[in-house]
């Protein structure tokens, strides 16, 4: 199977790392609060220990659903349920992900499927051990400064241009 989504590499990175940087700089505006299923959110919490505090374990449901909480609201996240309650709630979202570990993602794929084998395939294996202990904030900061100067960027062996 070939993939060819319709647009250039450098639209996809650049969509890429504007949605994962406007999640972390959205979540500088945090100011705590309980979380969208009752666990409370402290501030230096990554969704892992959120998902733990929330539910007392990984939930696959919750997981999805604070992912998508994160997103700026689109209808068809609020038909699948997972769009936030409120701006806070959103904020709240993107706090947690900022500070989970690429590795800790990594580990919990929201989906299995083909588009997400075709994926790993292209993810470079030495720069995802590297970049494992990174937070999520950390790596769209790279790429970002990559994006700035041009450069190759460090994190995941990304394609670019």
């Amino acid at each position: 199977m070939s993939f060819s989504p319709g647009f250039s590499r450098r639209q996809f990175i650049e969509g890429v790392i504007g949605g994962a940087a406007g999640s972390w700089l959205g979540a500088a505006l945090w100011a705590g609060g309980g979380g969208r299923h009752g666990g409370s959110v402290e501030p230096g919490d990554d969704l892992f220990a959120y998902l733990q505090r929330a539910s007392g374990g990984f939930d696959q449901r919750i997981y999805r659903e604070t992912i998508g909480a994160a997103n700026e609201f689109k209808e068809g996240d609020e038909i699948l349920g997972v769009a936030a309650s409120d701006a806070a709630s959103r904020e709240r979202a993107r706090h947690l992900l900022g500070r989970t570990r690429l590795g800790d993602l990594d580990a919990h794929p929201l989906f299995q499927d083909e588009l997400y084998q075709h994926l790993q395939q292209n993810i470079d294996p030495e720069a995802a051990r590297k970049t494992a202990s990174w937070t999520l904030a950390n790596c769209a900061a790279s790429c970002w400064r990559s994006l700035r100067t041009k450069s190759r960027p460090s994190c995941r062996g990304s394609p670019v241009m």
